[in-house]
């Protein structure tokens, strides 16, 4: 498969992210800090809020409170794909970013994400993977978030987050 390089630095900050619809608060308080590079991994169980957080952060969904920054500018009012735009190094938004389009690339290629993800995060480049394989999430991130009814729950290494009493209890309905 056939991928732009990508020359791009920027740090992220996420400060009191909050979405409510109609008085369901699908995200509370999110607060995050991420330079550039490496794989973040996103879990939770249904209905944690992984989808709408990503919506927000990408413009598509509006946050009720909260800003988000990326490179010190608050970009929180901006629209869709405000990260992509933003960076300044970027003059359109590589085509390669969609899930579905990696993974239609990873059927018709035999192409291994992990190893992909791998070299795009090697470049600069944040790479958010969501998925409920945990296994799969722990094996590629450096860093994994875990959401539970909107809120982050824990933020760490993999290794902690799967030691992680009150994860294994809110993500795997494990008893504490």
């Amino acid at each position: 498969m056939r991928r732009p390089r990508w020359t791009v630095t920027a740090s992220v900050e996420i400060c009191g992210l909050t979405v409510r619809y109609s008085g369901v608060t699908a995200v509370q308080d999110f607060t995050l800090s991420h330079s550039s590079g490496g794989v973040i991994g996103l879990i939770g169980p249904n209905g944690a809020g992984r989808t709408t957080l990503l919506n927000t952060l990408s413009g598509l969904t509006p946050p009720t409170s909260g800003t988000v920054r990326v490179n010190g500018r608050d970009v929180t009012e901006v629209g869709p794909m405000r990260t992509a735009c933003l960076r300044g190094s970027w003059r359109e938004t590589p085509r390669c970013c969609s899930w579905a389009n990696l993974s239609r690339a990873s059927r018709a290629e035999s192409v291994d994400l992990t190893a992909l993800f791998t070299d795009i995060a090697a470049e600069g480049v944040t790479v958010v993977r969501v998925e409920h394989d945990v296994a799969g999430v722990f094996a590629v991130s450096g860093r994994v978030l875990v959401l539970d009814h909107g809120r982050l729950l824990v933020d760490g290494t993999s290794e902690r987050i799967a030691a992680d009493p009150v994860v294994r209890a809110a993500y795997l309905g494990e008893e504490t």
